[in-house]
């Protein structure tokens, strides 16, 4: 296992490490050219199948092996122990917690609300009560038709629904107490493991077959007439993009 000191290093060099290979990699296609396989529709199939396989089989390791790294950090852990202490202190209560989870629901529908109408300078008290429900709401045809004063009253009535049809995260006893946010909705938790694993495998099955299509059909040959200028021209592309990279990282 690595060290704090190695898994901080990683840390601060991973990135500039991959766009270092990217780089290289592009400028030494300077060296080779692309080219039709010239394989069958079955032999493509069954290259890119392999293809398919082998570079999905790698990321569901690494993507495992990722899970596992995190669930053996000390922070983890220390967190997920300070969970289970909690959810035992609060066994006793346990019958009040439904009723905790409607209040704090409640406030926080008010609060994301508040910030939603706050976009258009409006108040939660003059569209909604206490409780959550709507008050009656009129319309003043004479500024909602006006030249300057319409589009101002058409936001605010946007706003307004925005508002009334907001959908947040409820938070419930059974998500405080099982072990698995956004600013906007502080109750959504993110997702459980099956779910991210689920997730990414999807995404990897799209990804890695259109990428096993390609390499299937396509493959690379070294140039007969090897050109310094395209080498020449890959750096001066690869040179461009580090320049706009490194300004967006300080921006």
């Amino acid at each position: 296992m690595w060290n704090d000191k190695t898994k901080e290093f990683l840390g601060k060099t991973f990135g500039y490490l991959i766009v270092f290979i990217v780089c290289a990699v592009y400028v030494c296609t300077a060296f080779v050219t692309l080219d039709e396989t010239g394989k069958t529709i079955p032999q493509i199939l069954l290259d890119g199948a392999l293809s398919f396989i082998l570079g999905f089989m790698i990321n569901r390791m690494l993507d495992l092996q990722g899970i596992t790294n995190a669930e053996r950090d000390l922070r983890f852990r220390s967190t997920q122990d300070l969970h289970s202490e909690t959810v035992s202190r609060i066994a006793p209560y346990i019958d009040k917690l439904d009723e905790w989870c409607e209040e704090k629901n409640r406030e926080n529908l008010k609060t994301q609300r508040s910030r939603c109408l706050a976009n258009e300078g409006m108040r939660y008290g003059e569209f909604f009560n206490d409780d959550g429900s709507v008050k009656e709401v009129k319309i003043d045809p004479a500024k909602f038709n006006d030249k300057y004063l319409g589009p101002i009253e058409r936001r605010k009535v946007k706003c307004f629904h925005k508002a009334l049809r907001l959908r947040l995260t409820p938070l419930t006893a059974g998500e405080l107490t099982s072990e698995h946010g956004k600013a906007d909705d502080p109750f959504n938790f993110g997702r459980t493991k099956t779910q991210f694993e689920k997730q990414s495998s999807t995404e990897d099955l799209i990804f890695k077959l259109g990428t096993a299509l390609i390499f299937g059909y396509y493959s690379v040959r070294m140039l007969q007439d090897f050109s310094y200028a395209t080498l020449v021209w890959n750096g001066l592309q690869v040179a461009f993009f580090l320049i706009s990279g490194v300004i967006k990282m300080f921006a």
